[in-house]
């Protein structure tokens, strides 16, 4: 006679292969993850390479809004983003902080096309003013620390004065996007204590904002 499984054994095999499974996606994931420059540039631009950037014509390049690949070129850079974990070593050689200025802009990449990389290392209280992204649009990711965007709406009231509409804490390994269509905004260090480190992607390379 064929032995009967008790219900107790099978929900452990069942819980046991679900841990099993789960173990094998947090291997997956760890040998997926990005944790160095070279490593990141080379996820980019195989981003670029698979979703060109679409020109009007020779030495022109479109808006991405209009651009038919955008859409696709977006979510993997996202992807490529919420990867990447930069070891200790990274943040230490690109990293620099200045006590004197309230964050530093410090240059990874720029390819004068398609995109620049930069570190932006935040001092403790630190924010930077209110400004625009000419450009096509910037993607944030939360590398140390926590971060607080205050965005506002596109155009002013009637008397001139910027709208608040959101107020939001991004912290380690988080990732966000701004455009000018979506509205402008500022970032800063909420941390009385501890610095913060993010990095910029502007898509493409910007030239100047506004600032208000």
């Amino acid at each position: 006679m064929p032995r009967t499984l008790s219900r107790s054994f099978i929900r452990l095999k069942m819980s046991q292969s679900s841990s099993d499974q789960s173990y094998a996606d947090n291997i997956a994931a760890e040998l997926q993850r990005i944790d160095s420059l070279p490593k990141l540039v080379n996820a980019i631009n195989n981003v670029f390479r698979d979703f060109p950037s679409v020109c009007l014509k020779e030495g022109q390049r479109k808006r991405d809004c209009e651009d038919p690949n955008w859409p696709q070129r977006k979510e993997a850079l996202f992807g490529v983003l919420d990867k990447t974990r930069l070891n200790a070593l990274e943040l230490c050689k690109y990293g620099l902080f200045d006590k004197r200025i309230p964050y530093t802009r410090n240059l990874l990449v720029k390819q004068c096309e398609d995109y620049e990389l930069l570190m932006l290392c935040w001092n403790c209280g630190m924010e930077s003013k209110v400004h625009s992204h000419p450009c096509d649009g910037c993607f944030v990711k939360v590398l140390k620390g926590e971060i607080k965007e205050t965005k506002y709406a596109p155009q002013p009231d009637k008397d001139g004065n910027l709208v608040l509409t959101t107020e939001a804490i991004a912290r380690e390994g988080d990732v966000a996007y701004m455009d000018d269509y979506v509205g402008l905004h500022k970032i800063g260090n909420p941390s009385p204590s501890v610095g913060a480190v993010t990095l910029h992607l502007y898509t493409p390379p910007y030239q100047t904002c506004k600032v208000s």
